[in-house]
């Protein structure tokens, strides 16, 4: 039970807004994807698509530039922008809702479901250098969360596809009363040299929501782990 509030993708600040939206949003695709939505991130999730794409086209319609910028500063970006939607008078909250709608509707088209617009993109700090680095970019995967959730996978306002920006990259629990109950997995791998076998190998570990056991009793650690890595100086 612990380790799924490691894994959770719920933003339930979001479904008052999400309500707001409906009242004033029209019939079609995207307004059925928002109603149906559940306040979750999940990477097969439509209305976490719908929501993010109107949500975006309706503060460029909202905010000036400034505050956009200044909002985008802020830890409680969405908060904010929840609290001017709710000041707009309806009739003009509708106008720039079916504004906004028109505008997301081809992006949704395209994407269909969060994960297909939200990627995790893992690579190496040569991944950033011109023309060689895409040989340095490992992983463009279908990532669930938001910059509101627990398992955070922070991100800007979604106009199309984007990469995670800051997130959740490490888990750890550790059980108090059992020495050996230490439990551990990190986005990427154990070791931080390329080509190495453990580059990456804890990623598929950190997708799947499991964990490493660490014990700390000898007898424990040696059967649990049989191999040992003996690093000595070069010779000279």
């Amino acid at each position: 039970e612990t380790s799924r509030i490691l894994l959770d993708v719920a933003a339930p600040a979001m479904l008052p807004l999400r309500d707001r939206l409906l009242k004033a949003m029209p019939q079609g695709d995207l307004r059925i994807a928002i109603a149906e939505w559940d306040g979750r991130y999940r990477t097969d999730s439509a209305g976490a698509l719908a929501f993010e794409l109107v949500l975006a086209e309706l503060a460029a319609r909202l905010l000036s530039p400034r505050q956009r910028a200044l909002y985008g500063a802020a830890w409680r970006a969405r908060s904010l922008l929840a609290e001017d939607i709710a000041e707009t008078p309806s009739p003009r909250l509708r106008e720039v809702v079916a504004a906004a709608v028109r505008a997301a509707a081809p992006r949704f088209e395209d994407f269909r479901d969060w994960g297909g617009a939200h990627r995790l993109r893992l690579s190496h700090p040569l991944g950033r250098a011109p023309v060689v680095g895409r040989r340095y970019r490992f992983t463009d995967l279908a990532w669930p969360g938001s910059s509101e959730t627990v398992m955070k996978a922070a991100h800007g306002p979604v106009t199309g596809r984007h990469s995670v920006s800051y997130g959740s990259n490490a888990r750890y629990l550790f059980d108090m009363s059992d020495a050996n109950g230490n439990y551990v997995v990190i986005l990427g791998g154990n070791d931080g040299a390329l080509g190495s076998e453990a580059f990456l190998d804890q990623l598929e570990l950190f997708r799947r929501g499991e964990f490493m056991r660490l014990p700390l009793q000898p007898a424990a650690a040696a059967a649990e782990f049989p191999h040992r890595t003996m690093l000595q100086p070069a010779a000279r």
